[in-house]
């Protein structure tokens, strides 16, 4: 199933139709975010106090703090617009955030999200290029899927290039090492192209 734009639509109607208003915003952050399952339930789960309000040339945003599972729990901020003509989910989340204080943004627990997500997306699945070892194959889509749609949307929908991936998502750049050292406001580089109706 390739990552296109009308997959990522049927994703996100499936999200916003999950019963659980626990486990509904729990998907539409680890989709926004582009963070594990462990980053947004698990672990390394956010509290309400992990987010910052701004605004960007008259644009409000949420600014959410991540603590990165691959990284024992270094953080990244990923910034998102708050007005639904940008993007729909935003406001909401930030709403939930700021109603939990010091309590888990999200209290539903890991293996519940991980045990409902097949059910949510039955009959999707993403594919996964070869590397080292791993043979070319169609995966499942889960929760660890949403990562991959969620860069397919950013590419093709927003244009977003791999330094702007790279500052979203918080990975480690070989090619310029510098994002990770000055990387505390480089989000205004990606946060325009998301200003996108």
């Amino acid at each position: 199933m390739p990552t296109t734009l009308e997959n990522v639509r049927a994703i996100r109607q499936r999200i916003e139709k999950v019963d659980s208003a626990k486990v509904r915003q729990a998907l539409m952050y680890q989709y926004l975010t582009g963070c594990r399952v462990s980053e947004a339930v698990g672990k390394y789960a956010p509290v309400g106090k992990d987010l910052d309000l701004e605004e960007y040339q008259g644009h409000p945003l949420a600014k959410f703090r991540i603590k990165t599972a691959k990284h024992d729990g270094e953080e990244r901020v990923v910034c998102l617009p708050m007005e639904p003509e940008y993007e729909s989910w935003t406001k909401d989340l930030a709403a939930v955030f700021e109603k939990r204080g010091s309590r888990k943004a999200f209290p539903v627990g890991m293996s519940t999200v991980q045990a409902i997500a097949p059910k949510i997306f039955d009959g999707l699945s993403y594919s996964v290029k070869k590397y080292t070892e791993v043979q070319k194959h169609d995966r499942t889509l889960c929760t660890h899927g949403l990562r991959h749609f969620r860069v397919s949307e950013l590419f093709i929908r927003y244009g977003f290039d791999e330094t702007d991936l790279n500052i979203f998502f918080g990975w480690k750049s070989k090619a310029a090492p510098m994002l990770d050292v000055y990387g505390e406001n480089l989000w205004v580089r990606y946060l325009p192209k998301l200003l996108k109706a």
